[in-house]
């Protein structure tokens, strides 16, 4: 064990160096996220709520140093919002950036999310599934309501068009909860990924209203 004898002493040196480098990294990444949000909040003339003091054993403590706040406001007549959510503890504990914009007069249940493997596994074992009868968006998309007619009558053919356009090839975007929802891990402070999904959103506005 001559060899951990030699570097011992640097470790103990180094360690506070790298805990010290992390915490300005942290500190760094927060303070960007916060420009980023005020100012997509201001360009879209929506409302930047910066983050609270945080208390110390809630969720939000865990990124007390990078949480970016909260943009809220309307987008067109719909209600938008740009939040952090935090799920889990300890370990387990996963944080995400979300975007939503809320859809009037959707019906009860109606969640639409992008097919992928695990999915696909799903509905051979058998998972509740609305099929609408056009393939090309029944292969893309997993959808799934309390009323199948009125799922399907909600998504008419102007709206599917819409949705495989706009959303199509984008896996964070989906619909639950009532809302047109962007959602990815971590604290997003990358302005053209939030311009990209808001721009989605934007676009299929026209086709959600009503």
């Amino acid at each position: 064990m001559n060899w951990w004898k030699a570097i011992e002493p640097y470790i103990f040196i180094l360690f506070p160096v790298v805990v010290v480098i992390a915490a300005v990294a942290t500190l760094r990444h927060g303070k960007r996220a916060r420009q980023t949000w005020q100012t997509l909040a201001q360009t879209y003339g929506l409302n930047y709520t910066p983050p609270g003091k945080a208390e110390l054993l809630s969720k939000k403590a865990a990124i007390a140093f990078q949480d970016p706040g909260e943009i809220n406001g309307v987008l067109e007549g719909l209600a938008f919002r740009l939040y952090i959510a935090i799920y889990g503890t300890s370990k387990d504990r996963r944080v995400f950036t979300i975007m939503s914009l809320e859809i009037p007069n959707l019906p009860h249940g109606l969640t639409l999310y992008h097919e992928n493997a695990f999915l696909g596994f799903t509905k051979m074992i058998g998972a509740q599934d609305v099929k609408i009868g056009d393939e090309e968006f029944d292969k893309a998309f997993m959808i799934k309501g309390e009323n199948a007619d009125q799922v399907r009558a909600w998504l008419s053919d102007e709206r599917r068009q819409a949705l495989l356009r706009e959303i199509g090839d984008e896996p964070d975007v989906d619909i639950r909860e009532g809302c047109l929802r962007f959602e990815v891990r971590g604290v997003c402070d990358n302005r053209e990924v939030l311009d990209k999904a808001l721009a989605q959103m934007r676009a299929m506005i026209p086709y959600l209203k009503g």
